[in-house]
């Protein structure tokens, strides 16, 4: 029991330190205009290693974590075991009028098929003469808002190809907002709890996106909004 309360302590430390970096770029950020605010840069730079490891887990020959995963840990969908929490979504019908960078953009393919990995990266981008290009029909992610975060659960190996050479865009399927869970749900570097009752309500595989749900408690703060979206919030 030490042991676990002392882990627990060393990741509410680690949160902590995550949480006081975004809060002094939030507070030094002069941004304006069309620039991506600074914060999603910063986003992003914790949330690719969870794409990193999944990556190695596909190229070492392990079994690769399912999607539910990365969506259980960006509060899709969690519930204990007598209450559950709902984050609002909608299906975007218009989905080309909301384009996220496959460059600048946080988004999170599950890559889990060497072969395909193989074909994709061999096939798809400007140096194969196969720029990528957006595919409607197979091309499927939800898109994360305010954090910025697009999980991919269709044509992951196509995506992940455009992520690696840096080109393309893609247009979200379904958006997420986590807004309505942010005086319901905190992280606190293990757990997500009740805030009401402090009850466990899960636990987090990915620290980094639970550490990415709380910057987003201080985009809503702050009044941030990624790409400038916060007509589609719901």
């Amino acid at each position: 029991m030490f042991f676990i309360n002392k882990k627990n302590e060393d990741m509410k430390r680690k949160l902590k330190s995550i949480i006081d970096i975004a809060q002094s770029i939030i507070d030094k950020s002069e941004t304006s205009g069309d620039f991506l605010h600074p914060i999603y840069r910063y986003i992003n730079a914790i949330g690719f290693s969870v794409l990193q490891k999944l990556l190695m887990q596909l190229f070492m020959g392990q079994e690769v974590d399912h999607v539910d995963v990365l969506l259980y840990d960006l509060c899709r969908y969690i519930k204990s075991e007598n209450k559950t929490y709902v984050s609002d979504s909608v299906t975007i019908e218009d989905n080309e009028k909301i384009s996220i960078s496959l460059k600048d953009n946080l988004v999170i393919p599950v890559a889990w098929n060497k072969s395909r990995f193989e074909t994709t990266i061999t096939a798809i981008g400007t140096d194969c003469g196969n720029p990528f290009e957006f595919q409607k029909l197979n091309h499927r992610s939800m898109l994360f808002l305010p954090i910025g975060v697009t999980i991919v659960y269709n044509g992951n190996h196509s995506i992940l190809s455009g992520i690696m050479k840096r080109e393309g865009v893609i247009h979200p399927t379904e958006m997420v907002n986590l807004s309505p869970l942010y005086e319901k749900i905190k992280f606190d570097g293990t757990y997500y709890r009740d805030i009401g009752s402090n009850q466990v309500i899960q636990e987090v595989r990915n620290f980094e996106l639970g550490a990415i749900y709380e910057i987003g408690r201080l985009l809503i703060k702050s009044d941030i909004t990624f790409l400038g979206l916060s007509d589609y919030y719901i």
